[in-house]
């Protein structure tokens, strides 16, 4: 019996198995949780799983695809469709964060809220803006005591993006509207 390395079991075998879906499926799932970690972990995680990810499926296609995709196609084709589907967390990870923080904006938007209408003097609650943090906008009439003037900014490869905007109605009703003309249409209603 010839002793194989143990990477090379992992890494290049002669056909994909159980060891290199676990690896894809690590990739692609690991930042899921760690978005929920904090703000300053979800940029690092998300250049971990797509680079292992993608990095791997790129590895294998020029490796191994050809032999692989002979001796057992069908679990080639889920190894390396997972592996460049790694890929999705550009897209997902960045608006699941910007949820996070639209989340926060409305707890602080509340938290002010309750101790304004209990009589506690109190600066505008703030709300983090993606690059920056703004207080909410405070109008003086209207059914909306805040609402955040600037949008909840994400992060895409194709550059930041507006993402959202929070308000609170006098009622206590909280809103998460997604275009600059919702968050107008909802300030005149």
């Amino acid at each position: 019996m010839i002793a194989t390395a143990i990477w090379q079991l992992w890494i290049v075998p002669d056909r994909p198995g159980l060891r290199q879906l676990l690896l894809v499926i690590i990739a692609v799932i690991t930042p899921i949780p760690v978005a929920f970690a904090g703000a300053q972990w979800w940029l690092p995680v998300l250049v971990g799983s797509v680079t292992l990810g993608v990095g791997l499926g790129l590895v294998w296609l020029l490796l191994c695809g050809w032999p692989w995709l002979r001796r057992a196609p069908l679990s080639s084709l889920a190894v390396l469709s997972l592996a460049f589907g790694s890929a999705i967390n550009l897209d997902l990870l960045p608006r699941v964060e910007v949820l996070l923080r639209a989340q926060a904006a409305t707890r602080e938007a509340d938290w002010w809220w309750s101790q304004t209408k209990a009589g506690v003097p109190l600066d505008p609650p703030v709300y983090d803006a993606g690059d920056r943090l703004l207080p909410f906008t405070l109008p003086a009439t209207g059914a909306v005591v805040a609402y955040t003037a600037e949008p909840l900014r994400r992060w895409s490869w194709r550059g930041p993006r507006n993402s959202a905007y929070v308000l609170l109605r006098r009622d206590g009703e909280r809103k998460v509207v997604k275009t600059a003309s919702d968050l107008q249409t909802e300030l005149t209603r």
